[in-house]
């Protein structure tokens, strides 16, 4: 059964476990809750008595949501994940859940590739795609090498900045380019900071003699050790100076040299985007956003039901 607990009882029981991550901390999360305005409540489910499947949910009435697409959804096991015994406890996991809220939405981690149990739970999926690279050889293709000395030869220099308004400036001509509203920016904005703040976003800047001409925010999370490339921007007239492989190619040896194993791109939705980040020998992987909806759920059920009763009648008379 799965049963709500305060944030000390989850702090004590996912803390420095395997599974633990920057996804289900309270202090990467409690952000994200005050700027949008969610709460968050933690809800955990055993296994022979024993912490073994839990959520790090942001709730708002009777709904579970994913406020921002910059996050993976708050997942924490300590039981085998492929195995069947895993997946009866998140069917009814899940199924309890339904039991207290009308909509529910997850962003699941690649990790969780099995999406079977929200589907029997009614669920809705959409499948999205992201490249993730090891940071143990960094032996790329000869375009981005060609790229990187091209950047070298426009003297642009990418670092490491510490100057997180310089590189937000920076970030928000492509974010407006993505039609973020001024709202969204402000949001945005405090969000970012907090976490740049709190050690859990590491940023980057690339100049030139004329000035700042590319930037990058990346998520940190040590304890996996793993990142994830949230923004990289340039504009399109810097694209020949090779100033995003020139980024790209300095923030993999950085993270390698902070003992970050794997670096996650962070989409490969957009066929240029994914073109380009493919060349980094990275490996394409999937990933899930799951819905679930009360209403829609018991009219799919409610359809199914009657056509089910018709195809027996039917068979009956003949």
């Amino acid at each position: 059964m799965l049963t709500e607990i305060s944030k000390e009882e989850w702090i004590n029981i996912t803390k420095d476990t395997e599974c633990a991550s920057i996804f289900i901390d309270p202090v990467f999360l409690e952000p994200i809750s005050r700027v949008f305005r969610y709460s968050i409540k933690y809800f955990m489910a055993e296994f022979k008595a024993k912490p073994a499947l839990g959520f790090a949910c942001f709730v708002k009435g009777k709904s579970i949501k994913v406020p921002t697409h910059f996050i993976y959804s708050g997942l924490w096991w300590d039981l085998k994940y492929d195995t069947i015994k895993f997946r009866n406890l998140l069917i009814e996991a899940i199924g309890d859940l339904k039991r207290s809220y009308n909509s529910i939405e997850f962003r699941l981690p690649p990790p969780v590739s099995d999406i079977r149990p929200f589907q029997w739970q009614d669920f809705s999926y959409q499948v999205s795609y992201t490249y993730t690279r090891n940071t143990t050889d960094l032996n790329f293709e000869y375009n981005i090498k060609s790229r990187v000395k091209k950047s070298f030869e426009r003297k642009i220099v990418p670092s490491v900045s510490f100057s997180f308004s310089d590189v937000w400036n920076h970030q928000i001509h492509d974010l407006k380019r993505f039609h973020f509203s001024d709202r969204l920016l402000g949001k945005t904005k405090s969000l970012f900071k907090a976490w740049f703040e709190n050690g859990f976003m590491l940023i980057y800047e690339a100049r030139s003699p004329e000035g700042l001409v590319g930037s990058s925010c990346v998520l940190y999370d040590q304890h996996q050790s793993k990142a994830y490339n949230l923004l990289i921007s340039s504009a399109n007239s810097n694209y020949h100076t090779g100033v995003h492989a020139a980024l790209y190619n300095f923030i993999f040896n950085d993270l390698r040299s902070r003992g970050i194993n794997n670096f996650d791109l962070y989409g490969a939705d957009l066929r240029g985007v994914a073109d380009f980040k493919s060349s980094f020998d990275a490996i394409l992987e999937a990933h899930y956003t799951t819905r679930y909806n009360g209403r829609a759920a018991f009219v799919k059920n409610l359809k199914s039901g009657l056509k089910n009763k018709l195809i027996a009648i039917k068979g009956k008379v003949l």
